[in-house]
């Protein structure tokens, strides 16, 4: 184990995906999960909230454990606060969650995809750019889904409430016949079996989970060529997780999405 440890965050329960990816990947290596859940969701935050709050996380993965990587497990976070973290913090490589607009419109074969993101990605200037720049020849729905997060959150993967959200969200999908569905949540990775339900046999679903691996993975190696092992041995990896507050239900929800990947979770105040 090399004293090299990753730090990786969300809001709640989303970026679980994007770390469970991580792990498959790059087993041998130490993270630190943060979810900030008092501060929860970042999607409905403003641009200066975001932008305190992903600050006052840096700094705790900074003071605590030396971190050089840290990967911001959230597309709203990313699409507002990238640049911005980039700038005052040039000593940390950061890895985000990019929605995925291109790979999206290079496989549709019908020209038309819908983006399901929050409302802050939606409107971004960060996701209008990529459209504006890949979207040449297709017709791009951005469908802001502003409940999906808090029922994912709130135990309601499976609820009739969130049936009847992903029916209204997906609506404009189903009749302009896109055949790609992006997921620009990591949140919304929960909800592939749901949408698989509601969407034509011809619908391809995409997330961004394993570019953000294999991103990491490179930062990873460039920086240091020696600090990577290959290693099959999951045994070796060591996830330590916090959260901000209501961990009894963090812990609670985080088990039945991923039964395996939590077995303690420290609660703090940043």
């Amino acid at each position: 184990m090399k004293n090299f440890p990753i730090g990786v965050f969300d809001s709640g329960l989303g970026g679980l995906s994007i770390l469970n990816h991580l792990i498959k990947l790059i087993p041998n290596q130490e993270y630190i999960y943060l979810a900030d859940t008092a501060n929860l969701p970042f999607g409905q935050k403003t641009e200066d909230q975001l932008k305190k709050i992903v600050t006052n996380i840096v700094n705790f993965f900074i003071k605590n454990y030396n971190t050089k990587i840290i990967v911001i497990a959230c597309n709203t976070a990313t699409t507002t606060t990238l640049s911005f973290l980039r700038q005052n913090f040039p000593e940390i490589n950061f890895v985000g969650v990019v929605p995925v607009v291109k790979p999206s419109c290079m496989i549709s074969k019908t020209g038309c995809v819908a983006i399901l993101a929050t409302p802050v990605t939606t409107n971004s200037s960060y996701q209008k750019s990529l459209i504006e720049q890949f979207a040449l020849n297709t017709k791009v729905l951005s469908i802001a889904c502003p409940e999906l997060v808090d029922l994912i959150e709130g135990d309601k993967i499976n609820s009739p409430e969130m049936t009847r959200a992903l029916k209204q969200y997906l609506a404009p999908a189903i009749e302009h016949n896109a055949d790609v569905i992006g997921l620009c949540c990591t949140h919304y990775t929960f909800l592939r079996d749901q949408i698989e339900k509601l969407i034509p046999q011809n619908c391809i679903i995409l997330d961004s989970n394993e570019a953000v691996a294999k991103q990491t993975l490179k930062i990873l190696n460039n920086l240091n060529p020696e600090i990577f092992e290959k290693s099959e041995n999951k045994d070796v990896t060591k996830t330590t997780f916090f959260v901000t507050k209501d961990p009894e239900t963090f812990s609670s929800i985080s088990k039945k999405l991923l039964p395996d990947l939590i077995k303690e979770i420290n609660i703090i105040k940043i």
